[in-house]
């Protein structure tokens, strides 16, 4: 299969493409009409850095919901300042004090969206220094009642673990990864060099409508600003009678308490998504089967061991 010619050329994106059939888009943001310049001083933590043009060209991406450029320039942050694991804790501190002085100088939906950059900055630090572990996979019987030739999308994919397991269960089926963050994409080619992943916004898919037999969703939608229009796109890709597989913590960790007793918010409280069933019906599916409390071990640097559950749905799209 080309992705070429499974690429959205009307949904706002450039494609760029090789034979490798790795691929990139930058999302063009839906609203250009916000010119606002923010202004912002550099901030320092045990030597770990950020400057004031770029706490500025991040606080303008989240007002301009330019995800994708806020990617590049989170990714440009953390590889200047991730030397080794040492380095993670004293990033973190700095993140959330970049989050306390300028939170508040955003409109409500681009607090959001700000949030959401710096959790994947702090992904992105982790995975850079090799800390990051714990990626979370679906159980085998559910893998295997998916078609053995379709063709499959793992949104916010991570490494790509979900995908390679996948991939040793239905080894005749076609696999695509996506995932915001350019660490996560590059790890998950480094473990799979013939697979095929990219990076994109989960809220505005780079993929023409009704073209997969299947899409997977795992731990991500308390981590996108708008997990609702994330659901939209699944269902705009998804083939009518395909598979739609879908999980998250339980509970789904919508705000986070950081130093200082500030409280931040990712995902505001009209879009938030209260039960994976309920994601299925976002997404324009049946409910097929559900499971709960199924664990998820995850470790970071900046977190430590964290045992969570996880509550996964599978529904058909009508």
């Amino acid at each position: 299969m080309w992705l070429r010619d499974i690429m959205d050329r009307e949904s706002g994106a450039m494609v760029s493409y090789n034979p490798q059939e790795r691929f990139s888009f930058d999302a063009r943001p839906s609203d250009r009409s916000i010119s606002r310049r923010f202004s912002s001083s550099g901030l320092y933590v045990n030597g770990i850095r950020i400057k004031k043009e770029q706490v500025s060209d991040l606080l303008n991406s989240a007002e301009n919901n330019d995800l994708r450029g806020a990617a590049r320039y989170l990714n440009s942050l953390v590889q200047q300042n991730i030397g080794g694991p040492e380095d993670v804790p004293s990033l973190v501190k700095l993140l959330d004090r970049v989050v306390r002085k300028n939170v508040d100088k955003l409109s409500s939906d681009a607090q959001s969206r700000f949030l959401s950059f710096m959790t994947l900055a702090r992904y992105e630090a982790e995975v850079i220094a090799g800390s990051y572990q714990g990626a979370f996979i679906p159980p085998e019987d559910l893998i295997t009642l998916l078609p053995a030739k379709g063709t499959y999308l793992s949104v916010a994919t991570g490494p790509g673990d979900d995908i390679r397991k996948m991939k040793s269960l239905l080894p005749e089926a076609t696999f695509i990864g996506v995932d915001i963050s350019e660490e996560m994409v590059a790890r998950a080619l480094k473990e799979d060099p013939n697979g095929i992943y990219g990076m994109a916004d989960a809220q505005q898919l780079p993929f023409k409508y009704s073209l997969f037999d299947g899409v997977v969703m795992l731990n991500a939608l308390d981590r996108i600003p708008n997990p609702r229009k994330a659901l939209y796109e699944v269902s705009r890709v998804l083939k009518a009678g395909g598979t739609f597989i879908v999980g998250n913590c339980n509970p789904l960790q919508y705000e986070k308490e950081v130093s200082g007793g500030v409280t931040l918010t990712y995902v505001p409280l009209e879009n938030r998504i209260s039960s994976m069933e309920e994601a299925l019906q976002v997404a324009g599916c049946k409910v097929l089967d559900t499971r709960f409390d199924l664990p998820w071990n995850i470790e970071t640097i900046a977190d430590g061991k964290e045992p969570l559950l996880v509550d996964l749905a599978v529904g058909r799209r009508y």
